[in-house]
């Protein structure tokens, strides 16, 4: 449960910048907000690996409760980021944890 005041960051992974931010706009009037943004297409070393993304995760305060991964990623990176994903939650005890897949490759998460 969230406070009418809290505002919970979300790291959000697509396969273009541009896509990844729009999600962004999305949240406005939601206690959701975009904290970091990653993208398949950016050359290096801006680009999305999930190492990179648990360097980005571990940096963030307030730490991320919301994880974004849209359906350009390719299957095996999406497996990877939630992998990420769920080791940080783990190792950070975050809690009331989000994730959101939207890829439609990924029918179920286990």
């Amino acid at each position: 449960m969230t406070s009418q005041h809290e505002r919970i960051s979300v790291v959000g992974v697509g396969k273009y910048r541009a896509i990844a931010q729009y999600a962004s706009k999305v949240l406005d009037g939601t206690p959701f907000h975009m904290a970091a943004v990653m993208d398949a297409m950016s050359p290096d070393p801006y680009n999305f690996k999930p190492e990179r993304m648990g360097l980005v995760l571990r940096s963030l305060n307030p730490e991320p409760r919301c994880f974004l991964v849209g359906e350009g990623i390719p299957e095996e990176d999406n497996a990877a980021a939630v992998e990420v994903w769920k080791e940080f939650i783990k190792e950070r005890e975050v809690k009331h944890p989000l994730l959101i897949n939207v890829s439609s490759r990924m029918r179920y998460l286990k």
